[in-house]
């Protein structure tokens, strides 16, 4: 809403739900001064430092124009081609004293995940963009209203989390689920970055943040959805095969950072990018959950086992026996708790090694697959090494060895008991929780802290999960609920928290 002294204009922005490339924008105003206003909308993209211009058109009533990005996302990756064409007054007379109402409708076409890549070629996507935009115009700006209303409506009906008793709390989680699904499109396999569409946060780059937080509820709500996710993993299959062989492992080795390409997108010289393995686990662990909401032998055999595999391959190759402990280590490795550096024997990386070797050899049993190293898989998992120490109250799983007590930005063991849901003595989860909830900086990321919440629910202690789960509302920001990264400061529109929190 905007108020120009006489002047009151409301700009509706919408993404069409129904209609992939389709961008409305209507624009209400109400003059109610003696004057008469023109009002004047900026002409769309002709001068950018991320693009260049190849064609462009413009007129009051029609603009179109095509573009290639500046820059590739890794070198030798062909540059993107991006049309736009657009239908709608640039100027409109808003008479003294009168209200007026327009539309103007915008369709986009990119040659991401299109064959064709050369200008020619990209001369008939512009032409693909314009003739959609044709179509839709028949359709009429009301309709198109109430087709984008009906298709929001029929996802968030089919499938969705509904509550009793506390009408605002029912809202928060619906509004959740919706920032979530509104970052990405069944149809478009592409992933989820932590900062949604709506931001550059974290260079629209996917992180185990999709696998571990955001998707698993698709798992449960919205198969087509969740397949839409995983396809994104599946389809760079080839890019983690080549940066597992780069590491020296064997099988495959996902990035931590992951764009259109696939390859590693960790800015250097940080060491996540190639030490933060826990990331391939993630993605197995989302394909596991997958396959137990589905049931789907045809999909496991034909594309989710290729990863869960090859991943289990890789853990083969990365552990080392320790002759000491009589147990597997995994060394040289960045934790979940990123503030730790390079760690020896991360307890969740360790754990969720374990974990996928054991659900390799399963779905291989169930599906009837030979695997040459079963033998070894098996003596891998139930021979992994987890550290632990003592404090006065008793034992403790550590975050990692020689763990040197500083505030921590993730909750790595009390992500043991949620998501993994490791089976562990009430005794020890107890003082787990109780211990390390305390060494987790209270300005951190919510995701440790609704770990520690569920944790508590899962041991009876409702009071202690309440003062954890209540931390939440924190990341909020009214009156939309749109999460923040952290209490203060960070990313807005954080879309990581909002179903995990």
């Amino acid at each position: 809403l905007f108020e120009l002294d006489k002047l009151n204009v409301v700009h509706t922005i919408y993404a069409h739900a129904a209609y992939p490339s389709l961008l409305v924008q209507t624009i209400e105003a109400h003059n109610t001064g003696e004057l008469d206003v023109i009002l004047a909308l900026r002409p769309p993209l002709q001068n950018s430092t991320d693009f260049s211009t190849i064609s462009s058109s413009l007129s009051l009533e029609n603009r179109t124009w095509l573009g290639q990005t500046l820059y590739a996302e890794v070198p030798n990756f062909p540059r993107p081609f991006v049309a736009t064409c657009e239908y709608g007054p640039l100027e409109k007379l808003i008479p003294a004293g009168q209200r007026s109402t327009f539309s103007v409708l915008t369709t986009v076409g990119t040659s991401v995940g299109d064959s064709t890549e050369s200008t020619n070629g990209n001369a008939s996507l512009l032409q693909r963009t314009c003739g959609q935009l044709d179509e839709l115009l028949v359709e009429g700006e009301m309709s198109l209203l109430q087709s984008h209303m009906k298709t929001w409506a029929a996802r968030m009906e089919t499938s969705t989390i509904r509550g009793t008793g506390n009408d605002t709390f029912v809202g928060e989680i619906q509004s959740s689920l919706y920032y979530l699904r509104a970052s990405f499109r069944p149809k478009w396999p592409f992933g989820l970055s932590p900062g949604g569409l709506s931001t550059n946060a974290y260079n629209g780059h996917t992180f185990w943040d999709q696998d571990t937080w955001m998707a698993p509820i698709f798992a449960a709500l919205g198969h087509d959805e969740a397949r839409s996710l995983i396809q994104y993993r599946l389809s760079r299959l080839p890019a983690a095969l080549h940066k597992a062989k780069r590491m020296g492992n064997n099988g495959i080795q996902y990035p931590w950072e992951s764009g259109v390409t696939g390859v590693e997108l960790t800015p250097q010289p940080n060491p996540e990018g190639d030490w933060e393995i826990h990331v391939s686990g993630d993605i197995v662990e989302f394909i596991r959950l997958y396959f137990y909401a589905t049931d789907d032998m045809n999909w496991m055999k034909q594309f989710g086992f290729p990863v869960v595999s090859r991943v289990c391959e890789m853990w083969a190759s990365r552990v080392t026996w320790n002759e000491t402990l009589g147990e597997y280590t995994i060394l040289n490795v960045q934790p979940p708790d990123e503030s730790a550096g390079l760690v020896n024997n991360s307890a969740y990386t360790n754990v969720l090694a374990s974990m996928n070797l054991l659900f390799c050899l399963e779905v291989g049993d169930v599906l009837g697959i030979s695997i040459p190293d079963a033998e070894q898989w098996a003596d891998i998992a139930s021979n992994m090494y987890v550290p632990t120490r003592h404090i006065p109250t008793g034992e403790i799983h550590d975050e990692y060895d020689n763990y040197d007590g500083h505030i921590i930005n993730q909750a790595d063991v009390g992500l043991l008991q949620y998501p993994l849901n490791v089976p562990i003595s009430r005794d020890i989860a107890y003082r787990d929780l109780l211990y390390w909830t305390q060494k987790t900086n209270p300005d951190g990321y919510y995701t440790g802290d609704s770990a520690y919440a569920i944790g508590w629910l899962q041991l009876g202690e409702t009071q202690l999960a309440e003062v954890e789960f209540n931390k939440s509302f924190a990341h909020m920001e009214p009156p939309f609920n749109v999460w923040k990264e952290k209490v203060s400061g960070g990313n807005i529109n954080f879309i990581t928290g909002q179903i995990f929190g």
